[in-house]
């Protein structure tokens, strides 16, 4: 689960911070920078998010005892969530970019964030209903092997992200952001 955590923290980072990129929807279309500019913040709250949600994660194998970590692993679960919820939302609710295929590139985000939703609602709901203090070695591996399979689901939800960096108006509107620079530096000197 650990390896799982840490790759998937990885490449959240990677998506938010490098990757950055989103499709429109809303109103007109926004100009690729306009609309870099307007999505990097959301794209870095919903990265420092994940930051602490993963910090907490890595501390699961130190928790007293299973029901501690269970609260744990739920409350992470339960925070990303309500964090890619806002990140989606706010996705949703901007204009397209002004780009080949931006609807549909918003649509692809929007999509790719509310299944890594759907993913992380489901394993909270395994874990809140996990019986820990009555669970046999099949429940534990079961539920062992739930946690394993959210892991490769997110990595696979968050690498469906990449089509934003494939269309190179937006890779090159969010790589030329100012705001997206400065969003990218002060995150990387936390990180240091």
């Amino acid at each position: 689960m650990r390896k799982h955590a840490l790759g998937l923290l990885a490449g959240l980072i990677v998506f938010a911070v490098v990757a950055a990129g989103c499709g429109g929807g809303g109103g007109g279309k926004l100009k690729a920078a306009e609309f870099a500019d307007k999505t990097c913040p959301d794209l870095a709250t919903w990265a420092g998010t994940l930051t602490d949600v993963f910090t907490n994660l890595s501390s699961l194998s130190n928790s007293a005892d299973a029901e501690t970590a269970k609260k744990k692993l739920s409350s992470a679960l339960g925070d990303l969530d309500k964090a890619t919820a806002k990140l989606a939302a706010a996705i949703n609710a901007r204009s397209a970019p002004d780009v080949a295929s931006g609807d549909q590139i918003k649509k692809q985000a929007v999509d790719a964030l509310n299944k890594l939703r759907d993913e992380a609602r489901k394993l909270r709901t395994k874990v809140d209903n996990f019986d820990a203090a009555n669970a046999g070695q099949v429940d534990v591996d079961s539920f062992s092997s739930d946690v394993d399979s959210f892991g490769s689901a997110a990595d696979k939800d968050v690498n469906s992200l990449d089509v934003f960096s494939e269309n190179s108006d937006l890779d090159n509107a969010f790589s030329d952001s100012k705001v997206c620079k400065q969003i990218a530096s002060d995150f990387s000197d936390l990180s240091s």
